[in-house]
């Protein structure tokens, strides 16, 4: 019992050992690929996450006919992080063919248009992910910076003063703030923002893509 205790912990002891343990016991299941998938990407080890998601695509989905849509957005997480916004979007679109209500993916569908300077299918994506999660801080944030980029700053800035009541990283906003009074020659309040988001900078423990990542999982 003793040894039988010791080996299990040593298959607990992460999630890569974990999910590959799972594998190695039902090997053709989709929902233990994507999870190793995920356990890959947290750890930086993104060509072994792309291996296994790409399997997760082509596993058995058990009842869960829906399951795949977050394969997909994990994908096209590997495709931004390797600079290819096409290929990217692809999988976005796979994920809503499967799941229109998949919010998290309109908020990265948004930032490829907006760098694309499609501004204003950008500015229709993140709408339709703001109507479905109202209360996101990351959506107002991306709302923002594209209508600032649309030339239209007092938009902006009541856009940003929502995220701001919103929570996360607060320097962000200000960001948003400043460049906006810069577009409305009002350079002496642009400036006080300006240092106002530089004091509030502070390293991140947690990583940005991490979190992001996460979101694709869980749906949360």
């Amino acid at each position: 019992m003793g040894v039988s205790v010791f080996i299990q912990n040593n298959i607990l002891k992460d999630e890569i050992s974990l999910w590959s343990d799972n594998i190695e016991k039902t090997p053709r299941l989709h929902h233990v690929r994507q999870n190793l998938g995920v356990a890959y990407f947290i750890d930086g080890r993104v060509s072994e996450a792309f291996v296994e998601l790409t399997k997760a695509l082509d596993s058995l989905s058990a009842a869960h006919i829906k399951a795949k849509v977050k394969t997909h957005g994990l994908l096209g997480e590997y495709y931004i992080l390797r600079g290819n916004d096409k290929k990217a979007m692809s999988h976005y679109f796979e994920a809503l063919k499967i799941e229109p209500y998949f919010y998290p993916v309109y908020n990265r569908l948004a930032e490829i248009k907006a760098r694309e300077n499609q501004l204003s299918d950008a500015e229709k994506l993140i709408r339709i992910g703001i109507a479905l999660v109202p209360d996101s801080y990351a959506f107002h944030l991306t709302l923002a910076r594209i209508l600032l980029k649309q030339g239209s700053p007092d938009q902006a800035i009541k856009v940003a003063q929502k995220a701001l009541m919103l929570g996360g990283d607060s320097s962000k906003p200000y960001v948003i703030f400043s460049e906006a009074f810069t577009m409305k020659k009002d350079h002496r309040t642009a400036y006080h923002f300006y240092k106002l988001a530089n004091s509030l900078q502070v390293p991140d423990s947690s990583c940005e893509s991490d979190k992001q990542l996460l979101t694709f999982h869980t749906g949360a």
